[in-house]
């Protein structure tokens, strides 16, 4: 999709922002928000490709041991260009560290 394989687009000066906050709110138990927004570069916008805002928010709670819970919402606007990929969902996502 770059300037070699295909689109003839540079996409410089495109770039995402990513603001986010995370509070334990009981042991255990953290809250996380984050919002971010994604830039394009002219030649990108010139298609009509807009700029977008993504946000998430969740909690997650840690059992100890590297083993975590998360639940949360997450999605973006510009629904109305870029589909269903930008609307809001649940997700769950049970993780480990190794």
């Amino acid at each position: 999709a770059g300037e070699n394989s295909g689109s003839g687009l540079k996409g410089r000066n495109s770039g995402y922002l990513n603001l986010a906050f995370a509070q334990e709110v009981a042991p255990s138990l953290t809250l996380k928000a984050a919002v971010g927004y994604t830039r394009f570069a002219s030649d990108i916008k010139d298609l009509g490709v807009p700029n977008y805002v993504d946000y998430a928010v969740g909690v997650s709670y840690d059992f100890g041991s590297g083993l975590a819970l998360y639940g949360g919402v997450q999605g973006a606007n510009k629904k109305g260009y870029f589909g269903d990929v930008n609307k809001a969902r649940g997700i769950v996502m049970l993780s480990k560290t190794l």
